[in-house]
């Protein structure tokens, strides 16, 4: 019974120790994800050198005999957001590069993710560093959104006969702001003054008043701003003072429009649409002596991401 018990304890602690030497031929270590940024509007590449290219390094040990790494890469073809709406990624044949005990992309030789890599690592410890760059490439009708995904590493060391294999992952980002467009219709005409005095407000909700229709608004993301006076001015240097009031909503409806203030986020309940706003104001008063004349101006509307 005690030998019995003698062989089991042997034959674990054989185990532990053949588990501890697989661990030591290559460690992988990711230092920086690859990141497209915040604020993309349109196909974006990121080249290796860029600064938001993805790095990780790969360790290896002293060998006892000449050994090889096979280093291949499980490639999104799309990255997605919470809703599962792709965004399309691709690699290029440059969009990688690695250096051998160099922790810098100045003098890296570039590869193609897509094929892996395949060389000799000889018996000497080293490091060698990577880089990885890619493109995303959103559609005509692409969706505005926070996207992710993951790129897998798989290194496959080969010393004699025996493989050994370890994994690591890369987190993949980009947030697309996407293209907002205003459109506008009619015009405020607050038709003849007289001077001297305080002309009536045009109404933001009355027939007639003038819209503007932003498309591709972003839910509690998009922001509308707007001086808060204009000025109206007839060619000669003389002029009056506009204050506006804009009512707006996520409907077409002006009816059902609220009133709207500069730095305004916008909340239309949908991730990508439209948003309307009617436009109204008055005229500070015209004082006594004030030029006659034609007096015209322009309101601004300005929606950002």
């Amino acid at each position: 019974m005690k030998k019995h018990l003698r062989m089991v304890i042997s034959l674990f602690l054989m185990l532990f120790g053949a588990d501890q030497a697989v661990a030591q031929y290559s460690t992988i270590t990711v230092t920086q994800g690859l990141s497209f940024g915040t604020n993309i509007t349109g196909t974006t590449t990121l080249a290796y050198t860029s600064p938001g290219a993805a790095a990780f390094q790969v360790a290896f040990p002293n060998y006892s005999q000449a050994a090889t790494l096979s280093l291949t890469f499980i490639l999104p073809s799309n990255l997605t957001d919470a809703a599962g709406d792709n965004l399309p990624i691709s690699f290029a044949t440059n969009s990688a590069a690695y250096h051998v005990n160099v922790n810098s992309t100045a003098g890296a030789t570039a590869f193609n993710p897509n094929n892996g890599l395949n060389g000799t690592l000889g018996q000497t410890a080293h490091v060698d560093y990577f880089w990885l760059g890619g493109t995303v490439t959103p559609g005509n009708n692409y969706i505005a959104s926070d996207y992710s995904g993951t790129i897998t590493i798989v290194s496959d060391i080969v010393v004699g006969t025996q493989h050994y294999t370890s994994t690591e992952t890369i987190t993949v980002t980009a947030t697309l702001l996407g293209n907002i467009s205003i459109s506008a219709t009619g015009a405020l005409d607050f038709g003849l003054v007289v001077a001297g005095t305080t002309p009536p407000s045009l109404s933001a909700l009355a027939g007639g008043a003038p819209q503007f229709i932003a498309t591709g608004v972003r839910n509690n993301r998009s922001i509308v701003t707007f001086s808060s006076t204009s000025t109206l001015n007839d060619g000669y240097g003389n002029t009056l003072t506009f204050t506006p009031s804009l009512y707006g909503s996520a409907t077409n409806s002006q009816a059902g429009s609220q009133p709207i203030t500069s730095g305004t986020t916008l909340s239309p309940g949908r991730r990508n649409t439209n948003y309307y706003f009617w436009l109204g104001g008055s005229l500070a008063p015209v004082p006594t002596g004030q030029p006659p004349g034609s007096y015209s101006g322009v309101f601004i509307l300005t929606v950002v991401r």
